[in-house]
Formats: C-alpha cells, structure tokens, sequence
C-alpha cells in the first residue's frame, strides 16, 4: 500500500510550497568550543621545547547591538595566566577587537573562493605579496560539511612552498588567532590537534588532510535522464529513441530534466525542491553523506543514497522490506578532474540468499544512474532510468560518456546535452531547429506526435 501511495505521489503530485530557509554555515564563535594545541619554542639555553596550549570560548556580551565572545587562551609554560580578548563574527568572517567591541581586525575569511586574497591580518602584513587562496572545497568530517581553503605563501617569502588550511568553523591548522604563521607576539609556532564542542570532538589535527568532498543538493543542478522501457533491439544501434540501460538491455526512451530549485520546509526541517519538466516530485535534503526524500509533511521522510558504504554493506528498501541492494564494489574515478566515490549496487533478495546482479551505481556528488537518488528500488518495474548528464548552470559535470569509465558496456549514447530543455529535441534529446514534418518529438518537456 505504501508503495503505491508513493508511486501516486510521484507520477501525479504538482505542489506550490512555500520557499523558506537558506544555508547555514559552521560558525567559529559557539558557547562550549575549546581548542587544543601544540607548540615548539627555543628557550634561554637556545633548546627547542614543546609546551601545549588551549583557547576556548568562556562567555558571550552584547556590545552595541553585537554579540561578542570572550576568548580565552592559557599555555602550559604559564600555568594559571588566562588571556581574554573580545571575538565576533559576522556572515563568514570573524574578527578581534579591542575591550570594548571596537577596531576590529580581520583574520578569518570563510567566504573566500580560489584565486582571491586572503585578509590582511597580525601575520600577512608580514607577507609583500600578500597571500592567495589556491583551493577551495567542501570536506565531510564526522557528519558535518564543511568549506575549507587553502592559502598559499609565496615561495620567495619562505624559500620553499608552504601552504596553510582553514576549515570553516575550526579555524586554520596554526594558531587560532594568528592563523597564518606566527611571526610575532612570543615566536612560538602553534599546530591545532583538536577541536571540541560541549565535550564532544568534532574535529582533529588529521582531518585537515580529509578528502574533498563533493555535495549533490546544489542550488540550481539539472540532470538529464531518459526513462527506458524494455523493447526489442532495434536493426541499428543509432536507431532514435533507443537506448541500453546499465545492465545492457535494451529500450525505447523518453528524455526529461530534474532540476534543483529553492528550498522548502516539510515535517520541521529543509529540503531542496526537485521538479521534472517543471512539476514537482519532492524534497531532498543531504546531511553526513546522505541523502532523505520527503513528499508531504505527513509523509516521513526515507533514506535513498549513503555515500559513506563500504562494501559488504546492504541498503534496505524502507518501503519493501523484501527489497536489498548490497556494496559489492566501492572505487573512486576522476570525472572532469575531480575525484568522486563510486559505488557498485547489486540487487539482493531476501531468504533466496542470491545476487540478481548489478542494478545501479552511486556517485558522490551526482547521483545514480536514475540522476538524483529518488526512489532507488524502481528497478524492479522497468529497465529504470539513464542518467545522460548533469550540469552546474551551463558547466557539464558528468556525462553517459564519463560511465565508460566504470563499466564496459557500450550503450547508444549521446553528447552531454544542455540542461535547457525548454526547447525542441528528439527522443535521443538532440535540439532541433524546428518542429518536425511528421514523427514523434519533445517540445518544453512533452511527448509530442506529428
């Protein structure tokens, strides 16, 4: 019953809901945050030592109509001195200040992106040239995403090249108020070896070095897919309108575009909106690597796609209890210059202890092979979906080609179309110039017959 009610849902549903909500970025400043550090020093008889430090955060005031933290520091050499200085933050930057909330200095930029400078704060003025940040990412560490930059200093400054990492509420990989390099105050050099929230780590000196990762749920992405339905094979392998999917099979398909655009609230929490050919299917929300489908707010919301899956692990369908798909394989492959996990999905059926064989692949930051991971057991009805591609505006970041990379089937492929579908294509989702004579075609995402 459940799945039939789904299945209504997503063929019929069409919603105005109300856009809510933006994104929420990882602040620095919180209530509760403690860091931890090393440090080395040379001492009066020119020995280097190592000594540990420890900042954190022990009230908060309003100065101003602004809300300001109090941030502690004490060292192990000077046991029992505390150093307080005021810290506030606003909208991605965060800033020292005087004991009265006033001249503020910069030294975190959160909203940076590649290729632009880094503030000029206590450490860089140090730097002529200045500092750029070379790399900007997103990394998943214990659940939580966050941005991460890398600034790099100029060789002739250092005599070799050095960079330094800043993580989007933790801070940089140096100390927390000269995040850069500290080449004034005591010359100590600071390496941050945790990060804690009321008691609980939620960040450490190794994960700076985590492996990018690459969110799906972005504002604005389109996939474009084609709905197999079993057929005969046709006499050629160009014949318009027939596509293999994964498994090899071959189908006759109809082409269509999700896109992702704006945001919702159902059942308390946000989702990104997903329609097909501009009518709505439901809300998708990623966290830790996951990603939740929800329709209604009397509906609960159900897992569809876990990039975190090893192999071995099994996926259960919520809805059908019967229905398993197993890891049997977990790579990563460079689509475009970026490196993303992929996962082998295999259908397992329950108490007949048998593998029916491959049924999707996962990708991190894409989808699957339907394009974003909605409904991820609908193979048992059809030959399912092909993803023929996805874009970032007008920047396609995978393509049907790029699935040669993961398997050797050879499929009747097409180009990476554009995820403008507003227009005229054929069943292969070629544009054409105009409305054919006579045929069938696809006109704003419509089947039409001429």
């Amino acid at each position: 019953m459940k799945r039939i009610l789904q299945t209504f849902i997503f063929f019929s549903l069409t919603l105005n809901i109300v856009v809510a909500g933006e994104k929420v970025s990882q602040p620095l400043l919180q209530t509760g945050k403690v860091w931890n550090y090393d440090y080395t020093y040379v001492d009066i008889d020119f020995q280097r030592k190592h000594g540990n430090a420890t900042y954190w955060t022990e009230s908060d005031t309003i100065i101003d109509g602004r809300r300001l933290f109090w941030m502690c520091f004490s060292k192990s050499e000077e046991e029992g001195q505390v150093f307080r200085q005021l810290w506030y933050e606003e909208d991605g930057k965060v800033y020292t200040c005087n004991d009265r909330g006033r001249i503020a200095n910069l030294v975190y930029d959160f909203t940076l992106s590649a290729g632009d400078d880094a503030p000029v704060h206590t450490a860089s003025v140090y730097f002529l040239d200045g500092l750029k940040v070379v790399s900007a990412d997103s990394i998943l560490v214990r659940g939580i995403l966050r941005k991460r930059l890398v600034l790099a200093i100029p060789e002739w400054e250092t005599g070799s090249k050095k960079n330094i990492v800043w993580v989007e509420g933790i801070g940089g990989a140096k100390a927390l108020d000269e995040p850069v390099e500290r080449l004034v105050g005591d010359g100590r050099e600071y390496t941050q070896l945790s990060c804690y929230l009321d008691d609980q780590c939620i960040f450490e000196k190794e994960d700076f070095e985590m492996p990018s990762y690459y969110p799906m749920l972005v504002d604005g992405r389109a996939w474009n897919v084609v709905s197999i339905h079993p057929a005969e094979p046709p006499e050629s392998d160009s014949t318009p309108g027939y596509y293999k999917d994964i498994k090899g099979r071959w189908g006759v398909g109809w082409p269509s575009t999700l896109l992702l655009k704006g945001d919702t609230i159902m059942g308390g929490k946000t989702y990104k909106k997903l329609f097909r050919d501009g009518s709505f299917i439901c809300g998708l929300r990623e966290e830790g690597g996951c990603i939740y489908e929800c329709y209604l707010d009397y509906v609960p919301e159900t897992l569809t796609f876990d990039i975190n899956f090893l192999t071995g692990d099994v996926f259960k369908d919520e809805v059908n209890d019967h229905s398993q798909m197993e890891v049997r394989q977990v790579r990563t492959f460079s689509f475009s210059g970026i490196n993303r996990r992929c996962l082998d999905m295999w259908v397992y059926k329950e108490d007949l202890e048998i593998i029916d064989g491959l049924v999707d692949y996962w990708i991190e930051g894409i989808g699957c092979m339907f394009g974003p991971p909605s409904f991820p057991f609908w193979w048992e009805a059809s030959s399912g979906s092909l993803l023929l591609s996805c874009y970032d505006g007008d920047k396609c970041i995978f393509s049907v080609e790029d699935l040669n990379l993961i398997t050797n089937i050879q499929s009747a492929t097409t180009k990476c179309l554009s995820n403008n579908h507003q227009g005229i294509h054929d069943l292969q989702g070629r544009q054409l110039n105009g409305i054919p004579q006579k045929g069938v075609y696809i006109q704003n995402g419509r089947k039409m017959v001429k």
